[in-house]
């Protein structure tokens, strides 16, 4: 699923988006899976609701000391839930459902606590310090996406309209009952720098630091 819509486009620079206009409808949801693959790399991460289960589970090594001992870092955020949790067994070779809540509820068992907003998993009590020790199967992500993601994507699409209608030459162009023009000197046009200053600032929100453990 796109972040924005040819109409959230549209309804930014004030024209109409069609099979006839330059560029089409066609061009422009193009443009948009451009601009949200950007965003994805720029961020880190699919801003959907994204499902890691079976062959896409993550895995994690070990720590059996110090201040991560028994912790999961998940690499996505927000996590939106947390379905299963297993660890590695050297002595049979296979992969072990651990059980979620407190040890002392599942004496028999390896449990684990979850911490959504952190966007961690703590194992009460089992300390491994192998490679690829641990694995997670978790859905992470938003539906629907957060409004300023989907700000972000209309906004480059737009830009790129922009450049598209301007052509190579940058020349001037009326759109949206707003004539642009493109002063010496001046790579673009008023219109054009207003939507670009917008996107460095939008773009600030896009990334959010990982929790720090001391």
């Amino acid at each position: 699923m796109t972040y924005c819509t040819v109409s959230d486009v549209a309804a930014i620079l004030n024209i109409t988006i069609d099979a006839n206009s330059s560029p089409t409808a066609n061009a422009v949801n193009d443009m948009i899976a451009f601009a949200d693959s950007f965003i994805d790399a720029v961020s880190g991460h699919d801003w959907n609701s994204t499902a890691l289960a079976n062959a896409s589970a993550e895995v994690h090594d070990g720590y059996g000391y110090g201040p991560r001992a028994g912790m999961i870092l998940l690499k996505h955020f927000p996590v939106l839930s947390v379905d299963k949790v297993y660890y590695w067994k050297n002595s049979t070779d296979q992969w072990v459902l651990g059980v979620e809540g407190r040890w002392d509820e599942h004496p028999a068992d390896e449990t684990y606590l979850v911490y959504l907003d952190e966007a961690r998993i703590q194992w009460n009590k089992l300390r491994k310090t192998d490679s690829q020790c641990y694995k997670a199967e978790y859905t992470y992500g938003y539906n629907p996406s957060p409004g300023y993601v989907k700000r972000i994507s209309a906004l480059l699409t737009a830009l790129e309209v922009l450049r598209f209608r301007a052509g190579a030459a940058q020349s001037d162009y009326s759109v949206g009952g707003a004539t642009v023009k493109f002063a010496e000197g001046w790579k673009y046009g008023k219109q054009e720098k207003m939507i670009l200053d917008e996107v460095n600032y939008q773009l600030k929100f896009l990334q959010r630091p990982r929790l720090q453990v001391y």
